[in-house]
């Protein structure tokens, strides 16, 4: 018995309709990992704050801090891009970075704005090809994986 060509092909998108919808769920863990490590480093930084954070692919500032009074005192973007081999962001990821920095960047009333990026590597790519130092100098860039920002450790008795 054979096997029509089309089914082979139809069996193949199956396939690789299921990577790409684990990929998706993956790409919004690590997103909801790495905000929650910014936010615990903002908790030991910006002791007098609550901090929230809205999901993975919702639109606008993904965290912020706020006072007793309910006044924004901090911003965060954080970002999951990664450089390519040659250590350079590519095309519309750097467009969606630069939007980010200037929404930190206009953003009234706040008295520290941050982007939170994944590696060192994707913060240098960063500051380097968006001259982060010259055009955006209030928003803080940090590197998640940076052992100094471990904030809380966990006792494991």
């Amino acid at each position: 018995m054979t096997t029509d060509i089309s089914d082979i092909y139809r069996n193949d998108l199956r396939f690789l309709l299921g990577l790409k919808a684990a990929v998706g769920i993956l790409n919004n863990r690590i997103h909801d990992n790495l905000a929650r490590v910014a936010i615990e480093h903002f908790k030991q930084k910006h002791l007098d704050l609550t901090f929230t954070y809205t999901n993975a692919g919702a639109p606008g500032i993904d965290i912020r801090g706020i006072d007793s009074k309910g006044q924004l005192k901090v911003v965060a973007e954080v970002k999951t891009t990664l450089p390519d081999a040659n250590g350079r962001i590519r095309g519309p990821q750097t467009n969606n970075i630069k939007k980010d920095l200037e929404r930190l960047r206009d953003q009234d009333g706040v008295d520290a704005r941050y982007l939170v990026l994944l590696s060192s590597s994707t913060k240098v790519a960063v500051q380097r090809q968006l001259q982060t130092q010259t055009d955006f100098p209030m928003v803080e860039i940090l590197n998640a994986l940076d052992e100094s920002l471990s904030a809380v450790e966990i006792d494991e008795e």
